[in-house]
């Protein structure tokens, strides 16, 4: 009986120190699994900077009329092609011709007064002065009458297609509506027209390649920056600039589609790469973790100063202080001065 106690306790013991080896074990694997080793690559990189926006005409405009008046006719729609000086729509200026008729009557009374004067057998100077004096008063009216007229027509300034229809027959067009009522483009040159954040656009230059997403079409386009605006742009707190690409496709691309897009802002060609997650920042200089292994093999890294080049976020260009093939430790843990097992850095 106390044989079996012996050994019930021996088997026991046994158990305990099994579950605390594998536990001990899990937990060094867990550790020594918690970094990963990177060679130093040649290889590309680039910077890119993201923006969105739309696409839309180089040349486009917002037609409205220039008076206050009824709509009696609307000549085109959404879609139609254009020419320069062709009529839009015609709002009713039937109070208008008649000012002009007003205005042309009054002006050749003048004229006729004038004239009579004048041809008095003694000619009153003073008289005719004034009479000269009406003239020029009615020939301003004439004028601002013949003006306001020509205020009801909307045309459009280009040959182009209209983008945009926003008014209808027997509404009243106003001058201060702040919706146009015609939108009208070239939609032969189309550009997108992207918004940089003021942070980045330092960077922006024109020429430089941009890779123009498109979802509509499903498409991703090649362009390149066109210009760039002075003037920024303050969206709910934020500055933005206004950037426009060409682009070198515009085969099923329409007007207003939503565009995104990543400019290549700086470009290097085989020069020495690593993961961005390698470098570590202490009071503003860069370093890695070189690996090196003690006499029995263990690693042990070495931290070492670096020169940085561009940087993605991705991956980072080396300019100095590492060779090709040379690896270096990156710790999966966000603190990465906690060492994993076997491991020693020199701080």
């Amino acid at each position: 009986m106390k044989k079996k106690r012996t050994w019930f306790i021996i088997g026991i013991i046994i158990i305990i120190i099994v579950v605390l080896v594998i536990v001990f074990m899990s937990k060094s694997a867990t550790t020594v699994n918690n970094y990963a080793i990177e060679k130093v690559k040649k290889g590309d990189i680039s910077q890119m900077v993201s923006a969105s926006g739309s696409i839309n005409p180089e040349n486009m405009y917002n037609l409205s009329p220039r008076t206050n008046a009824k709509v009696i006719e609307v000549n085109v729609k959404t879609g139609d092609k254009v020419v320069k000086s062709q009529q839009l729509a015609r709002v009713d200026d039937t109070d208008l011709q008649s000012a002009i008729k007003a205005a042309q009557y009054s002006f050749n009374s003048a004229v006729y007064a004038r004239d009579k004067l004048k041809a008095l057998p003694i000619v009153d100077d003073y008289a005719v002065k004034q009479a000269q004096q009406q003239i020029n008063i009615t020939s301003v009216q004439l004028e601002t009458a013949k003006r306001n007229l020509n205020n009801t027509k909307i045309e459009s300034p280009i040959d182009g297609q209209v983008l945009a229809v926003n008014i209808k027959v027997d509404e009243y067009a106003s001058v201060t509506s702040p919706t146009p009522a015609f939108i009208v483009g070239n939609t032969q040159n189309l550009l997108a027209f992207l918004n940089v954040n003021e942070i980045d656009i330092i960077k922006v230059k024109a020429e430089q390649k941009v890779d123009l997403t498109i979802d509509a079409i499903g498409k991703t386009l090649s362009g390149k920056i066109f210009r760039i605006d002075d003037n920024g742009v303050n969206v709910a707190g934020i500055i933005y600039y206004k950037v426009q690409a060409t682009l070198e496709d515009t085969t099923s691309v329409k007007p207003n589609m939503t565009v995104n897009s990543e400019i290549n802002v700086e470009s290097r060609i085989g020069v020495l790469t690593l993961p961005s997650s390698a470098i570590t920042q202490k009071q503003e200089k860069n370093y890695v973790r070189l690996a090196k292994y003690n006499d029995k093999g263990v690693l042990s890294p070495e931290e070492k100063e670096i020169q940085i080049g561009i940087n993605n976020n991705s991956i980072v260009e080396i300019l100095s202080g590492l060779n090709e093939g040379d690896e270096v430790v990156i710790m999966s843990s966000s603190k990465q001065s906690a060492l994993p097992f076997g491991l020693g850095g020199s701080n």
